[in-house]
């Protein structure tokens, strides 16, 4: 009887220490998402993020330029032979910074689970995982697209 019971006070005892793990707040990823642009008016950049975004296919659904809130809808990126694809939707957050604006982008990839091809088609994505440096490749053609934009 007592093998059990020590089995589940260990088993406790690790679920509770683990919450006083301290969170390290430097994950190095921010970079990757985050971009601040020196010397330039939040609206010049606002702006041309909306251009750039509109210009590459994406479709606005949502901006609120006093808040720096850019949201669109899914753009398919890419179809291969056997009819998978992936699409992106991309939500900004520009923001004034001491020197100038900032932007923290956040992308949302999903792929092709399903599709059924009778009557109406129906499709059904799932998330799809973003390894650290697809992520990376994925935000620096952004903001290398957005310094086109920018004067």
């Amino acid at each position: 009887m007592k093998p059990p019971l020590l089995f589940i006070a260990v088993l406790f005892s690790g679920c509770v220490s683990t919450q006083y793990i301290p969170v390290d707040h430097s994950h190095p990823t921010v970079e990757y998402y985050v971009r601040t642009f020196d010397g330039l008016d939040h609206d010049i950049v606002f702006d041309a993020t909306v251009q750039m975004l509109t210009e590459q296919g994406f479709t606005i659904i949502d901006t609120e330029e006093e808040k720096g809130i850019i949201n669109t809808d899914y753009r398919v990126e890419n179809r291969s032979f056997n009819r998978r694809a992936i699409r992106r939707k991309i939500s900004a957050l520009v923001s004034n910074a001491p020197r100038g604006t900032q932007i923290q982008l956040n992308f949302d990839l999903q792929e092709i689970e399903d599709q059924i091809l009778w009557g109406d088609d129906v499709v059904i994505y799932r998330s799809k995982y973003l390894s650290p440096h697809a992520a990376q490749r994925y935000y620096r053609e952004f903001f290398n697209a957005l310094e086109e934009y920018l004067p």
